[in-house]
């Protein structure tokens, strides 16, 4: 099984968003060293803690840093971007890096404000049509012409061939059969919708045909996405993930957006105890929010996720306020898989 890291930039304690840009490549670098196979950039606004705003713009680097590990994004908010700007961005980075560059599309709000200060024309009304978008997309980077007649004369560094193929991030079944439907590259956010995994990576096999544009794929390919929190021993795993479970819980339950992750010591205190590692997931049965735990519990979640899902990659996400311990989670799992 392939495994991959999604990365928010979460900003560490006593550090800056220039440090955690600088930790992310430090971390690209590791990974790209211990075997990962995908390192991605997610595109956030809006959030203090995490300063992953323009990923096109550090994906130059962290591939110019790096030797063999894919680089991309996890991913660009096609609502709040031009569908041929995308393309030309990536189109752009395909012709220098024409092996390891990785395109991931999603669409999320940002929040009022950010959402507002993305739009091209704030008076209009924000009627964004996903699907349509997302075909747009499709047809730039294969080449074709467009369903918008007035568009097509234009050209995306013609001598080039197709790609990069996209790659639809989702947390439904509805997207999951869509991407299936139109021969597109699927990563679930098993963190956003654990509830969905199995589900809608069930769809996606099943109703997955060949796509018919040519910067789509010819068979499916699927990663699942997941948060995780690992350490020598599970009691100091859940102690580390205490963190990650408050600014989840102050986002999604409150909408409070803090500016620095907590210490695990202050985290505990505000939930008022440390929560113990779910167990792993059953087929049929309820899925974890987070894998806690030492190294090998954590390899046998991930195997069992991957091998209820028929997924052939996953790929973990952290949120923990000390870099070297992001550093010695990526070590731990590599040193368990390579073990086995």
């Amino acid at each position: 099984m392939k495994l991959s890291i999604l990365d928010a930039l979460p900003i560490c304690l006593g550090e800056t968003g220039l440090d955690a840009i600088r930790n992310g490549i430090e971390l690209a670098r590791h990974a790209d060293r211990l075997g990962f196979h995908r390192y991605w950039l997610t595109e956030h606004h809006g959030v203090p803690s995490e300063p992953a705003t323009a990923p096109e713009h550090l994906i130059p680097s962290l591939l110019a840093e790096t030797q063999n590990i894919r680089v991309g994004a996890g991913g660009i908010l096609l609502n709040h971007h031009s569908p041929y700007k995308v393309a030309l961005n990536f189109r752009t980075l395909l012709a220098l890096h024409p092996e390891r560059l990785d395109l991931g599309v999603g669409r999320a709000s940002s929040g009022a404000a950010a959402d507002l200060a993305l739009m091209r024309d704030r008076e209009a009304a924000n009627q964004i049509d996903r699907d349509a978008d997302l075909d747009e997309l499709v047809r730039w980077l294969g080449k074709e012409p467009q369903a918008d007649a007035r568009l097509n004369g234009l050209a995306i560094l013609p001598e080039l061939p197709p790609g990069p193929s996209p790659w639809v991030l989702c947390a439904s079944i509805r997207s999951a059969r869509h991407a299936a439907e139109n021969g597109l590259c699927l990563a679930f956010g098993a963190f956003i919708a654990p509830q969905e995994a199995e589900a809608a990576l069930q769809a996606y096999f099943q109703y997955f045909r060949p796509a018919s544009h040519r910067a789509g794929i010819a068979e499916p390919k699927a990663i699942l996405a997941v948060r995780v929190a690992v350490a020598e021993t599970r009691e100091q795993a859940e102690r580390q993930a205490m963190p990650m479970r408050l600014m989840m819980r102050l986002r999604r339950g409150e909408g409070r957006f803090i500016e620095r992750l907590p210490t695990p010591e202050e985290a505990i205190r505000q939930w008022g105890g440390v929560v113990p590692a779910e167990g792993p997931p059953e087929p049929g049965g309820a899925w974890p929010d987070y894998v806690v735990g030492d190294a090998a519990r954590v390899a046998d979640t991930l195997d069992r996720m991957a091998r209820i899902t028929g997924v052939g990659e996953v790929m973990i996400q952290d949120f923990v306020p000390v870099h070297a311990q992001r550093l010695q989670t990526c070590s731990l799992i590599a040193k368990q898989f390579g073990g086995r």
